[in-house]
């Protein structure tokens, strides 16, 4: 178990990470909180509970195998969204409006979910394999941006190229927007120098924006030196 104080919150604070990596950590929420990892039976974490100071659940993440073990699918789910809210602002909307908690939990509800272009979650990542174990293809969301990352190997084992298509999702209400389902497209493309082992020395990175753009002078490059004993 994590725990944070309210003196750990920090507002407008972004933290990087998959959905069950953000949430294993102390809290950020006004007052304070705590994260609980809860085990499945292979001893593999396959929840993660965020309460605030009084215990009350305000978020889980979950994670996802499949019968090789590998992670499968990574979610945030928001049970209690009006939590995130510091007790005396939320005691302020309450008063205002007239509204009781069970109505201003189902108004966050709804405007999360047009704001995730009508997703149950606001943060998920889901992964598929090939038949060496690695990841081929990883569908990472947040809010309403979806992008889909196809990734790819040379002979060696190394990544080869990484294609991502971003995609702006919509409600059923937006269908209607010029941006709703317009795609994104970059790419990635990995050449190695090898030494006679078969590990890399050198890897020089090339970039494009469109299927059929010509590829950037190397956008970056990496050198290491291996030594054999």
């Amino acid at each position: 178990m994590q725990i944070s104080g309210p003196e750990d919150y920090r507002p407008n604070t972004a933290v990087a990470g998959s959905p069950f990596q953000i949430a294993d950590m102390a809290p950020n929420l006004p007052g304070g909180g705590s994260a609980t990892t809860v085990y499945d039976e292979n001893d593999r974490p396959a929840e993660v509970q965020v309460r605030d100071a009084q215990g009350e659940l305000v978020s889980r993440a979950v994670c996802i195998y499949d019968a090789q073990g590998h992670i499968v699918e990574e979610k945030q789910i928001l049970d209690n969204p009006e939590m995130m809210i510091p007790a005396e602002v939320r005691a302020k909307i309450l008063e205002d409006t007239g509204a009781s908690r069970e109505q201003l939990r189902e108004q966050l509800r709804e405007q999360f979910t047009k704001l995730m272009g009508g997703q149950a979650e606001p943060f998920s990542i889901a992964y598929s394999y090939d038949a060496q174990g690695r990841v081929k293809q990883t569908r990472r969301r947040i809010y309403n941006q979806e992008d889909m990352v196809e990734t790819t190997y040379n002979e060696h084992g190394d990544k080869a190229a990484e294609i991502t298509r971003s995609t702006r999702l919509s409600s059923a209400n937006e269908q209607s927007l010029p941006t709703a389902g317009v795609s994104t497209y970059s790419e990635v493309r990995h050449s190695y120098e090898y030494d006679d082992r078969g590990n890399w020395t050198e890897e020089i990175a090339s970039y494009r924006s469109s299927p059929d753009g010509a590829f950037s002078n190397p956008s970056s490059e990496r050198r290491r030196t291996l030594t054999y004993y």
